[in-house]
């Protein structure tokens, strides 16, 4: 049995489905696989404070209901029992534990902190797999703490999701490291995307927007007769909010949506997957995560400049040339899989 550990418990789109993707992936590959059930205190109280702390009585109530459609969405994972310190863990020996993808490395994160489990901390396997592991808004030039570099070296392969991070372990790591695709660009998800109710509009996935951005979304979305429907975050300005859906309404949402525009990685993530033309505005935070893919794939034009909203989706993208791209990447991603567990 091989496991994988990733951030999968909690309430945001893209994380659940690097997750779900990650595992099915290697199902489908014959790589019988579990997801190790665990979330510190530390995680879940922050956690939960982010989705209930609002006076707004409508969003904490959309928020509620968000929460109990990702519980649902949760079941279908094959996971251990649940856990929150590794002195519980399963007393389980596996071929191979797979860390990510998702930015677990990213010690910084304030929601989870430096959390060493997911360095391999409690964990006893024949291989320790990094998979598209991200270290999210660290900087290149960061010294990585000793608790962690010593759990480092332990690894038999890593790869990394964006050129940041792949910058940042090859200082530390001896041996090579490879850049791969997000699972959510390896696994086709055409029996889970559940159909959007709605035409005609532009989906907003994100959240931050300034005042004068916000105005100029209104006036491209007029200008174009789009509604503006928000997805998973409260954003006053859109003609609806859709706060409380799971996963895989998401899905459906991306995937009708004439076109997108985010703040998010995995907002641009999925509309490249099911060919939307989109624009991002530029999240400080995103920026180290969203580099790469966007370098990889010529697309840096779609980032938003002074909210030119309207030249950015003037200029289509041509998915002809982005789909060979992808696929070529995905054989690379597959081998490394394969590679790493190497399965005799």
């Amino acid at each position: 049995m091989n496991a994988i550990l990733t951030y999968h418990d909690g309430y945001n789109f893209g994380t659940f489905l690097q997750a779900y993707a990650l595992q099915k992936k290697l199902t489908s590959m014959g790589i019988e696989n579990e997801i190790i059930n665990y979330k510190s205190w530390r995680h879940i109280y922050n956690e939960y404070k982010c989705l209930i702390y609002t006076k707004n009585p409508q969003l904490l109530l959309a928020n509620i209901q968000k929460a109990i459609a990702f519980k649902k969405t949760h079941k279908q994972f094959t996971m251990t029992r649940f856990f929150t310190n590794m002195k519980d863990a399963p007393q389980k020996k596996y071929r191979s534990v797979i860390f990510g993808s998702d930015e677990i490395w990213n010690y910084t994160n304030p929601v989870v902190g430096l959390d060493l489990p997911y360095f391999g901390y409690g964990l006893n396997a024949d291989k320790f797999i990094a998979y598209a592991i991200s270290l999210g808004s660290l900087s290149a030039d960061v010294n990585i703490p000793s608790s962690i570099l010593k759990y480092l070296q332990q690894f038999d392969a890593i790869s990394a999701r964006d050129e940041n991070s792949h910058l940042i372990l090859s200082r530390y790591y001896s041996k090579s490291i490879e850049i791969v695709l997000d699972p959510t660009l390896i696994y086709d998800f055409d029996g889970e995307v559940i159909n959007c109710p709605y035409d005609d509009f532009i989906l907003v996935y994100g959240a931050g927007f300034d005042s004068t951005t916000q105005v100029k979304i209104i006036e491209y979305a007029k200008k174009k007769g789009k509604k503006l429907i928000s997805v998973g975050y409260l954003n006053k300005f859109c003609d609806k909010n859709e706060i409380a859906i799971s996963p895989f309404e998401f899905l459906g949402y991306c995937k009708k949506a004439d076109e997108v525009i985010t703040t998010m990685f995995h907002g641009v993530i999925l509309s490249i997957k099911y060919a939307r033309q989109f624009a991002i505005v530029v999240d400080p935070y995103r920026i180290n995560k969203l580099a790469t893919i966007l370098n990889k794939l010529k697309l840096k034009d779609r980032v938003v400049i002074e909210n030119n909203f309207e030249e950015v989706m003037r200029n289509k993208i041509n998915y002809d040339d982005i789909r060979i791209v992808i696929n070529k990447e995905r054989i690379n991603s597959e081998q490394f899989i394969n590679a790493a567990v190497k399965r005799d």
